[in-house]
């Protein structure tokens, strides 16, 4: 179930946390894998980890994927080596420190934010459609409950970019879908990522206890949890899914 034999799939931010988890699911599933980080060393040493699991094509790259020149070099390596690309997952986004008021937000930090999380996902699929489009296949997109309903920790800036996301879904799936392409959006609640941890343990307010008391499943959820809905959403059984946002969240909901 959810194979995915002869596929290549490229994941960014895959050196750690819901990148590496999702990596090593695809990679679990059969797929071949691009595992790009920021780090150089970080993308290797996640490469070696999936490598050790038997899988064999397993290709470590290093790019920044807010900088146009370095994310063309990226997929035109990526295709050089492993041949085609058939999946790519937009993983890399994050709050970078934004859980401030917006009266008090500079120009940079909203720059910035929004740059990891939106221009990342612009570049890195526009990059992308010319080699999916070949044979088809999928594009998935990581929001998050703050672009669904609000943030926790993350702020303003944070819940914007990753609202955004979810409308660059919807119309991204009405303009590929002819092409045999499918983009769909996954929408993780409270992971708890070692980023996520560092980020409830430094604010004032937040506390993971008080979060969980929210949450019908009972638990605060697991990288693999949402890597589990990546890989459906990658594979045959979801073909007739696109333009969707599937949240991973245990059924927390602060709308």
């Amino acid at each position: 179930m959810f194979r995915l034999d002869g596929r290549v799939a490229l994941v960014t931010g895959s050196g750690q946390g819901i990148g590496l988890a999702t990596a090593i699911a695809l990679a679990g599933q059969g797929a071949d894998l691009a595992i790009v980080d920021f780090d150089a060393a970080r993308a290797e040493t996640a490469a070696q980890h999936v490598r050790k699991r038997g899988e064999k094509r397993v290709l470590a790259l290093s790019a920044d994927v807010t900088d146009e020149g370095q994310v063309t070099r990226l997929f035109d390596r990526c295709v050089g080596e492993l041949g085609r690309l058939d999946i790519l997952v937009n993983n890399v986004g994050g709050s970078g420190g934004s859980a401030i008021p917006l009266e008090n937000m500079s120009l940079e930090v909203w720059d910035r934010v929004l740059n990891f999380n939106i221009r990342s996902a612009f570049l890195c699929t526009r990059a992308a459609i010319p080699y999916i489009k070949q044979q088809g296949g999928r594009v998935i997109l990581l929001s998050s409950m703050a672009g669904t309903s609000r943030s926790v920790i993350g702020g303003v800036a944070y819940a914007t970019a990753k609202a955004a996301i979810l409308g660059f879904t919807r119309q991204l799936a009405q303009e590929l879908g002819p092409a045999g392409i499918t983009v769909n959006a996954v929408a993780p609640g409270i992971i708890l990522t070692d980023r996520v941890e560092k980020a409830f343990a430094a604010h004032p307010t937040a506390s993971l206890d008080r979060v969980l008391e929210r949450i019908p499943a009972g638990r605060h959820g697991r990288a693999e949890d949402v890597a589990a809905a990546i890989t459906y959403l990658c594979s045959d059984e979801a073909s007739f899914v696109t333009g969707a946002t599937l949240e991973v969240n245990g059924g927390i909901n602060f709308r």
